[in-house]
């Protein structure tokens, strides 16, 4: 009952920051619904364009929002930016556990629930430590992230 609690709390979390991010980033347009080649990327073409020292994505970059450890886990969170139009694409958080020594690379998707969907089927079979420590950061950084940028917009208009 406690993990699927979790996995509730995590799912509104992702949900709010991400009705929050479309109006929360003053230097790019509002995000744009993400697509499968983006979640593809994010998911698993990053890891494999860092680590074996390829080329950017063209048309894309990445901007950083945080790195924090929290427990047995770092947490880093990047938005992935489309550079045409300046839209936020995407959230990739990557988490390294220091018990398993295993990386995780996870999209948050924008407005796609086909996208989403697969995002809460990935958390769902998470344990429950890492699901937990997940769900602070998620619900602590991005939730924050969001509020503050929403706030920075009210004041520049």
């Amino acid at each position: 009952m406690k993990f699927n609690t979790l996995l509730a709390l995590s799912m509104l979390a992702v949900v709010y920051c991400s009705a929050q991010q479309k109006t929360a980033q003053p230097t790019t347009a509002a995000p744009a619904p993400t697509t499968a080649e983006e979640y593809n990327f994010v998911t698993k073409g990053f890891r494999i364009q860092t680590e074996g020292g390829l080329d950017a994505k063209k048309g894309y970059h990445f901007n950083e929002l945080f790195e924090k450890q929290f427990g047995n886990y770092n947490f880093t969170a990047k938005t992935l930016v489309r550079e045409q139009k300046t839209e936020i694409a995407a959230i990739l958080i990557i988490i390294n556990s220091k018990i398993s020594q295993k990386d995780y690379y996870v999209c948050i998707p924008y407005d796609n629930p086909e996208l989403l969907q697969r995002y809460w089927t990935e958390l769902s079979n998470w344990e429950k430590p890492l699901l937990l420590a997940y769900t602070q950061i998620v619900t602590i950084y991005l939730g924050a992230y969001a509020v503050i940028n929403r706030d920075i917009e009210k004041k520049t208009k």
